[in-house]
């Protein structure tokens, strides 16, 4: 803990109170909303979903949700001896995704910090705490804040000029969160393609493993949640 910097604290604060002054939710929000909710309370009844008769337009993969409900869980137990509602269950499972969030960004300002010098390290988590989008969708339940802790990894990768590392995580980021980050992935992974830091071979077979991997697992566990055969970002693409 004595290695937290104050910054860091700072936007940690600033997101907790984004998530007190803005409690309810948009529609957008409802299907992962209601993923963790029924997650957390329902387990493996399948039958007490709420997405079978609630589907939306396009499917939605559960991998996010499932990873706020785990965290959720155990605290579930001790909101209940306190009787507590599901309101303030919820504002639990936003800070936990919010508490991702500026996790994965604090790990990217560190490694700016590295290649930049610490006061623009540190003047980077203040603007970004005085930015009230950022702020105020990081523990929003959206597909594309799921996905925003990824980036945000890959952006550290890169930095750090880990960029085997990077292609994994993108990948995963793309195929399971939001293919359209290919647009932003694309370019990105150019520079260091040129530059012949990453070789386009290793890239290409590093990228096809992961995706193998990545749909080993989201196809079996979304298909079960959905009762079909689905690969969720693949029917949105």
């Amino acid at each position: 803990m004595d290695n937290i910097k104050s910054s860091e604290w700072f936007l940690l604060m600033v997101m907790m109170i984004h998530v007190i002054m803005a409690l309810f939710t948009k529609v957008e929000e409802s299907f992962n909303v209601q993923a963790i909710h029924d997650i957390t309370f329902y387990n493996f009844n399948i039958s007490q979903y709420d997405h079978l008769e609630f589907s939306g337009v396009v499917p939605r993969t559960f991998i996010g949700p499932i990873c706020v409900a785990m965290i959720l869980k155990p605290m579930v137990f001790f909101l209940r001896l306190l009787d507590t509602g599901k309101e303030m269950m919820f504002v639990f499972a936003r800070l936990i995704l919010g508490g991702a969030v500026i996790l994965s960004f604090s790990n990217f300002a560190r490694s700016v910090e590295k290649k930049f010098g610490p006061e623009t390290g540190t003047f980077l988590r203040l603007i970004m705490a005085s930015q009230f989008h950022f702020m105020f969708y990081c523990s929003r339940p959206l597909p594309n804040t799921f996905a925003l802790v990824l980036v945000l990894w890959v952006y550290q990768l890169f930095f750090d000029e880990n960029y085997k590392k990077a292609v994994k995580i993108a990948t995963i980021a793309v195929f399971l969160f939001r293919f359209e980050l290919v647009l932003l992935f694309g370019p990105i992974f150019l520079v260091p393609i040129i530059e012949r830091k990453l070789k386009l071979v290793d890239a290409v077979i590093t990228g096809l493993i992961t995706l193998f991997f990545t749909l080993a697992i989201t196809v079996p566990i979304d298909s079960w949640f959905w009762q079909r055969i689905v690969w969720p970002e693949g029917e949105v693409i």
